[in-house]
């Protein structure tokens, strides 16, 4: 979810079971905020404030980046899909996915704040919701088409919302693909497919797995990892 706040602009805000306390960080330019399951909107504000000559010292080495809101200006890129925003007559925000068209529709009702908390993020769980439902059609036969051409086979493909990798492999020939890859090019697809069946014969990052990823793709590796660096496991 996101707040706005006057001084720093919209904070991307951070509350699941796990979390105990309000808490604040800057992660790659961005301004968080971490909030108990059990917390309010208002006594995040009131810490923020506690927090701001704390927040302004940070700031002073770091520039802040914009974090970006979800509505008709918000530039999301995908192989999958692209975002089509509708007004409605009617009371809710909801999508509606077609995958052959290769489109996601978020309808929203006449009038409506997209830019509330609420909305926002009500559409954010909207576009990983559609993220899953096409990483699942999508993903597990483009990793066989791939596992056939470099001739290493795996046993199963399991697609997961992981939050800080791309991807990973078990002992047991399993590769486990985040859904939020389609937020790459296919080239960076492929990279990360080629990159996790790759730990089917070498279960670590040493100079045989890395000759054998480095080989598969025809010796641009390292460009491949640079470039994927640019890209984030999250919207």
């Amino acid at each position: 979810m996101v707040i706005e706040d006057c001084e720093f602009g919209n904070i991307e805000v951070k509350s699941d079971g796990r979390i105990r306390r309000y808490g604040l960080k800057i992660v790659g330019g961005v301004l968080q905020m971490q909030m108990p399951e059990y917390g309010d909107i208002q006594s995040l504000r009131l810490f923020l404030d506690k927090n701001r000559e704390w927040v302004r010292e940070k700031l002073k080495k770091v520039k802040l980046k914009k974090v970006l809101l979800y509505g008709p200006d918000y530039d999301f890129q995908s192989c999958a899909f692209t975002i089509l925003w509708k007004e409605y007559g009617r009371q809710r925000i909801v999508g509606s996915l077609n995958l052959d068209e290769k489109k996601l529709t978020i309808y929203y009702p006449n009038g409506c704040d997209l830019y509330s908390l609420k909305s926002q993020t009500t559409i954010k769980s909207i576009i990983e919701n559609a993220m899953m439902v096409a990483a699942r059609k999508i993903l597990p036969s483009w990793l066989m088409e791939v596992s056939r051409r470099i001739g290493i086979a795996h046993k199963e493909c399991q697609i997961r919302k992981m939050r800080s990798r791309w991807g990973s492999c078990s002992s047991a020939a399993s590769v486990h693909l985040s859904c939020m890859m389609l937020l790459l090019p296919a080239e960076l697809i492929e990279f990360v497919m080629i990159h996790e069946l790759c730990h089917i014969r070498e279960m670590n990052h040493g100079p045989h797995f890395h000759r054998l990823v480095n080989q598969l793709l025809d010796g641009k590796e390292k460009y491949y990892e640079r470039e994927i660096k640019k890209y984030s496991t999250k919207l």
